[in-house]
């Protein structure tokens, strides 16, 4: 695990923009049949200084998902994906699917989609 720091360090930017199509979608579906590879890759995400949230909107019933960059060296620190689904694994696979496949775990590219008001998806 990172070493633990003072939450202060790291103010919060704003959500990237990520957008998921139909084809996204289906590899999001597949690839939550399989929650060992999406614990393990949650697990390698948390040790690279990853901050991992989750909640439960019981007026819409799903859950939130929310990585925030928690690492000061990289230019990508204090900004966050999110995602929702109606399930835990599935909700933890967008943000597995949008952080390891979309983005390459490469933030700073995407920080041009950056929307401080985007709604979950």
């Amino acid at each position: 695990m990172p070493a633990r720091r003072d939450a202060k360090q790291i103010q919060f930017q704003g959500f990237i923009q990520i957008d998921l199509d139909d084809i996204a979608i289906a590899a999001i579906e597949e690839g939550a049949k399989k929650p060992g590879a999406i614990w393990q890759s949650v697990s390698d995400i948390i040790d690279d200084d990853y901050k991992l949230g989750v909640s439960y909107d019981h007026d819409n019933q799903v859950v939130k998902t929310t990585l925030m960059d928690m690492d000061a060296s990289r230019t990508s620190a204090g900004w966050m994906l999110s995602g929702q689904a109606p399930s835990l694994v599935l909700a933890i696979t967008v943000l597995v699917y949008k952080h390891m496949t979309i983005t390459n775990s490469q933030w700073t590219p995407f920080l041009a989609q950056k929307n401080k008001n985007a709604g979950l998806r």
